[in-house]
């Protein structure tokens, strides 16, 4: 799930009732509150699967993941590009002769693309972590696998562009653990070169699922571990460096199983972590929402879902300082699930308390120098674009209004600033102005009384990013500035 330029959201994944294959990529456009604008749908014979969607500046949407229709081989990977509507633009095949498939795609700052997965055909190990960029035409800049040696499975599951405009990503690798996976992460250059790779070990079983870049120009990354309480899962989350190095790691979950899916860092400095878990006396799993602060400490956690299998797969949070997260759910057949929640996790809907216990996940980052090569070829796909589907509401409680994260509310100058920053706040009234720091401490707090002008001295403020927050009954929104730095 992204949020769209119009403060919507859009989904994608797989369905297989009404495209022209056996199954065919889903794209699912809602506006802000999750009420259905449009739905489309993209493929052809056999079966086309989509795992990842991304936007960018333009407002067109690529879709990233693999197809049994087209291509060269038994699986490959299969992307599809639309404009704002969902109208086709291009699609393509990139494969060989064995098996490949996309888990994650990201929008470059230069307006193309990355995507990342996995590759059998051109693999020095049984299965490579593959890599490619490209344009916004859909041709293809450079592509690599990444092997950690013969034999061995790599793939990642996530991928994110860093502040230096090389990327970071995640997934598993069986180098250091036999035939058990452990967490593996490289940090490359804007071509794809790595510029140092590591492994966390720390249970039979560990997958990274999701990283981002936090405010500290470190990396935050979920996944799934069966350390702490064998042989069942449990969430893990390890916070590391700006190179790579534990910082702190934990593992969340009841007494059964549970699996960490995706993490954002929230507007306090905290994180927000969704996944499935399985909950007493709810569904076979349940969509998991778990928060905590800035060091990992859990503030609260719930499940959402039906009497059978659900999952959470992605989370956002809203202007409001609620969450939207999508998913899956299973209420009759499988379908697209959106629940929202308020600022502590309740919907109102289909809820659950959760038990969440809290362990110390015991890792270090090993580092390891992965193998290196290229080799995948692209090929145009006739994609035939179709549409369909329906909009099922299980309940409406939490009565919610949600507000747009608007820059226009707040104007800060100058920025960069040095000494002075002067804060317009427009349309605000008695509402409070927060300033954070890149560690999401809060530094400096004053009440709005009116909307007008805000001077705030900052000579005793480090030099580097801050976060201006207002909020107000009927407004939230924030701007970064930078202070002190030439």
């Amino acid at each position: 799930m992204i949020q769209s330029n119009d403060s919507g959201f859009v989904l994608a994944g797989t369905e297989s009732t009404f495209g022209a294959g056996i199954h065919d990529m889903y794209l699912v456009k809602t506006d802000r509150s999750g009420n259905l604008l449009w739905t489309k749908t993209y493929g052809g014979l056999g079966s086309s699967v989509g795992n990842s969607i991304a936007t960018n500046s333009s407002g067109d949407y690529l879709i990233a993941g693999y197809t049994t229709g087209f291509g060269t081989g038994n699986e490959d990977i299969y992307l599809v590009n639309t404009d704002s509507s969902g109208t086709l633009r291009w699609s393509k095949c990139i494969g060989g002769t064995d098996y490949e498939r996309a888990r994650t795609c990201v929008a470059i700052s230069d307006g193309s693309y990355a995507v990342a997965g996995y590759t059998r055909s051109v693999a020095t190990g049984f299965q490579d972590a593959y890599l490619c960029k490209i344009n916004n035409s859909g041709n293809v800049i450079w592509n690599k696998t990444y092997s950690s040696g013969a034999n061995y499975f790599d793939i990642f599951n996530s991928i994110h562009q860093t502040n230096d405009g090389g990327f970071v990503l995640i997934g598993s690798s069986t180098s250091c653990g036999g035939c058990s996976p452990d967490v593996m992460l490289i940090k490359t250059d804007s071509g794809g070169t790595p510029q140092w790779a590591r492994t966390y070990d720390g249970g039979v079983y560990d997958i990274g699922t999701f990283i981002k870049q936090t405010n500290d120009n470190g990396y935050i990354i979920t996944g799934i571990t069966n350390g702490p309480n064998y042989p069942a899962t449990d969430v893990c989350v390890i916070k590391t460096d700006s190179t790579g190095d534990v910082e702190w790691a934990k593992s969340y979950g009841d007494t059964m199983s549970d699996e960490g899916y995706w993490i954002e860092q929230t507007m306090d400095g905290g994180f927000i972590i969704t996944g499935r878990t399985q909950v007493s006396g709810g569904g076979s799993f349940d969509v998991y929402l778990l928060k905590t602060d800035m060091n990992g400490d859990v503030a609260w956690s719930g499940a959402f879902g039906s009497s059978n299998i659900d999952y959470g797969y992605s989370v956002k949070q809203t202007a409001d300082n609620g969450y939207m997260v999508a998913g899956v759910c299973q209420f009759t057949d499988y379908d697209m699930y959106l629940v929202k929640t308020d600022s502590s996790g309740h919907s109102g809907c289909n809820e659950r308390t959760v038990n969440t216990l809290t362990t110390v996940f015991q890792t270090s980052a090993i580092p390891f120098v992965p193998i290196i090569s290229s080799g995948l070829t692209d090929t145009p796909a006739g994609t035939v674009p179709s549409n369909g589907g329906i909009q099922i509401t299980y309940c409406n409680s939490t009565g919610e209004n949600e507000i747009t994260i608007a820059e226009e509310y707040i104007s800060i100058s100058p920025n960069p600033a040095k000494g002075i920053i002067n804060i317009e706040s427009k349309f605000i009234l008695n509402g409070t102005l927060s300033i954070y720091n890149s560690a999401g401490k809060n530094i400096y707090e004053t009440v709005l009384i009116n909307q007008g002008s805000t001077q705030v001295h900052t000579q005793n403020f480090n030099s580097g990013i801050y976060f201006v927050v207002v909020a107000a009954e009927n407004v939230r929104s924030c701007r970064k500035v930078v202070i002190g730095l030439d």
